[in-house]
């Protein structure tokens, strides 16, 4: 299996594919903040896995990975002008993440992510939420991108 870091990296490469993104931090690159530079903004980071010790042999296993991409918009201000904004982001991130739900090949890997020559990444869902982020005594709008992945 692929690093849970170089999973979190090959995720945020491909996020900043969307045109509003232009900031990515990945907890993996050691890149998360104490504050918020600039918006928008995206942090990628896991929350939990697993294993099936029962699969195919013991020396491949699966793995099941919980990420989050949570996406600070912009700070609250003026709320049909935020929401449009959460929206804009919201739309541009779903165009990737259903580009990357393919068959991944060694040719052309989901996410980018190889381990050695095998496909890291199976297969994946996710599900996307509107959130506000307190922050630091202020306010932000956005998203938070939850996705599930399957790895060998």
């Amino acid at each position: 299996m692929a690093s849970v870091v170089a999973i979190m990296a090959g995720i945020k490469e491909t996020l900043l594919g969307a045109a509003s993104l232009t900031v990515g931090q990945d907890a993996g690159q050691a890149e998360l903040t104490e504050g918020i530079p600039d918006t928008p903004l995206f942090q990628v980071y896991a929350t939990e896995g697993d294993n099936e010790p029962n699969t195919f042999s013991a020396a491949v296993q699966r793995h099941d990975l919980t990420m989050l991409a949570d996406v600070y918009v912009k700070e609250r201000a003026n709320v049909g002008e935020d929401m449009r904004n959460v929206y804009l982001a919201t739309d541009e991130i779903i165009d990737i993440l259903q580009a990357e739900q393919k068959e991944s090949t060694p040719a052309d890997p989901s996410f980018g992510i190889l381990d050695g020559t095998i496909n890291t990444i199976k297969s994946f869902s996710w599900r996307w939420e509107f959130v506000t982020f307190p922050y630091a005594g202020t306010t932000y709008v956005g998203i938070r991108f939850t996705l599930e992945l399957m790895v060998y």
